[in-house]
């Protein structure tokens, strides 16, 4: 009766380590991609950035599913074998996202490139700094008085929610 609760706690603690990563990659991209498909600057880099939070704490999570899954590999029997299936396949996850991370920064590196080449495009660069700096001293304003762990999650939460 034990063997099989021990068995039940491990998969339990391995299904919320994958859940909860997949979970919030889910609800990070789906806001980022709007049905007409209209795609400028700003929604590109907005849609950029919530990409990259979200592969980060996939990033995360997959290095959580690893540890424990070195963890269960160390115990005898049917939860040691799907420990190490574990552990490879977050392992393998982790080099996907690292993967993912180092070509979004290069397509993105790209198209700066590419939009830097006009005059109009480097107008349109200029005029998003300067709205991005504008955005973020705003914010930085709103919670000038604000101190406090809670105050800091507010203010992360304004800044990722933000559309530049």
């Amino acid at each position: 009766m034990s063997a099989s609760t021990s068995r039940q706690k491990y998969f339990k603690s391995f299904a919320k380590a994958l859940a909860v990563p997949l979970l919030a990659l889910t609800f990070v991209l789906a806001p980022s991609f709007t049905p007409t498909g209209h795609v400028d600057i700003a929604h590109a880099k907005s849609a950029k950035k919530k990409v990259e939070f979200g592969l980060k704490i996939v990033g995360k999570g997959l290095a959580k599913v690893e540890k424990a899954g070195k963890a269960a590999q160390k115990k005898r029997g049917i939860v040691g074998k799907a420990g190490g299936i574990l552990k490879n396949a977050a392992k393998g996850g982790q080099k996907g996202v690292k993967a993912a991370e180092k070509g979004i920064g290069k397509v993105s590196k790209g198209a700066n490139r590419l939009i830097g080449k006009s005059k109009l495009g480097r107008t349109a660069q200029k005029a998003y700094r300067k709205a991005g700096k504008w955005q973020t001293k705003q914010i930085n304003k709103a919670f000038r008085n604000c101190r406090g762990k809670a105050c800091n999650i507010a203010e992360g939460a304004a800044k990722f929610a933000a559309p530049l």
